[in-house]
């Protein structure tokens, strides 16, 4: 990857140059104008044979530059292909090691290990999806392959130029007595012409290092498949034990079940239980009532005794007072009512008045 991450220098640098190159061109073209004008059409095989020259020049550059502008995306989309492979190697790890505890412990609580590993399990649609991007950087191989085939045909295209050029320095031995301002031109023109093929060769040079450069990525391309193969397998013996998992829930949920309905059956009882102790309850009030209207007539009673009780002494009191016949009887009320007025008072401060 850091290979590659060179690669766009000179990348740069060949927009650069492409650019200089088609300035060089377009000034090229002008004097060729020029040319065909001042020598009376004596130079126009060559220059139309440089114009063809040229346009192809253009285009295979424009084909070179547009190429390495699809090669450009590469690096990140391998960059992102590196993070997503080494999430997947880390989810993997935590994977083992939470099936490897969950092995160790079995103890039937492993609900929040099931839930996490049907999460991870989404993990296999990413890996398929890096297979997807590694097959896309593998197919990116065959616009390399055009490219190292427009670098041979820029390569020929640079020896028709010497040739050209070859010819050009021989048109000017010929027409060195036309007078200074051609040989001027014609020199102008030869050197621009040189300084053309020049340039083509740099620029050659650098798509020729930018390719070998890009070999190199095969082969951290096939590492990451392998990795990506890897993390396959370990996802599919991790599914396993997710259904191996997935059975132990099952008999632990019909124990769960079974438990349930025990725990079901001991609520009933308890509930009926309470129900017989609320029964018991509601008699205990009914007979507390009950008691509280019974008390409620005692003291009813009493205080009706207590006013009896009142006008018996008071009758006392008034027996010396009512003459002889009542005076014979003052024994008989002394000793058979005072012991009763004596308990009917007794009970009136035992009991309290209503």
């Amino acid at each position: 990857m850091e290979r590659l991450r060179l690669t766009e220098l000179p990348s740069e640098t060949l927009s650069v140059s492409v650019t200089e190159s088609e300035k060089a061109v377009a000034s090229l073209k002008v004097d060729a104008q020029v040319i065909q004008q001042t020598m009376d059409g004596r130079c126009d095989g060559l220059t139309s044979n440089i114009t063809q020259e040229t346009e192809a020049r253009i285009r295979d550059v424009s084909e070179i530059r547009a190429g390495l502008d699809e090669l450009r995306p590469i690096g990140p989309a391998c960059e992102a292909l590196k993070l997503s492979v080494a999430e997947s190697e880390k989810a993997v790890a935590s994977l083992k090691a939470d099936v490897q505890g969950f092995r160790q412990t079995m103890n039937g609580q492993f609900d929040d290990l099931a839930q996490k590993l049907a999460r991870e399990s989404v993990r296999k649609e990413e890996v398929i999806g890096v297979r997807v991007d590694t097959d896309g950087l593998s197919a990116a191989q065959h616009p390399c392959n055009g490219l190292q085939s427009r670098v041979a045909e820029t390569e020929r295209a640079l020896s028709v130029l010497q040739i050209s050029l070859r010819r050009v320095s021989d048109i000017q031995q010929c027409l060195g007595m036309t007078g200074a301002a051609a040989r001027g031109r014609a020199d102008v023109l030869a050197q621009r012409l040189r300084e053309e093929s020049e340039t083509r060769g740099r620029e050659v040079s650098y798509v020729r290092n930018g390719m070998s450069r890009l070999h190199l990525v095969e082969s951290s391309c096939s590492g990451l498949m392998l990795r990506v193969a890897e993390s396959e397998t370990a996802i599919v013996s991790l599914l396993a034990d997710l259904s191996s998992i997935r059975q132990h829930a099952y008999l632990t949920m019909n124990r769960l079940t079974v438990l349930q309905e025990a725990d079901e059956t001991h609520l009933a009882a308890q509930n009926d239980a309470l129900q017989e102790l609320q029964r018991h309850r509601i008699e205990i009030q009914q007979r507390l009532r009950e008691l509280q209207f019974e008390s409620i007539l005692l003291r009813e009673r009493i205080g009706l005794h207590a006013g009896w009780a009142l006008v018996l002494q008071l009758l006392i009191v008034l027996l010396p007072y009512l003459g002889p016949p009542f005076q014979t009887s003052f024994n008989f009320w002394t000793l058979v009512l005072l012991p009763r007025l004596g308990f009917g008072f007794r009970r009136l401060l035992i009991f309290g008045f209503p």
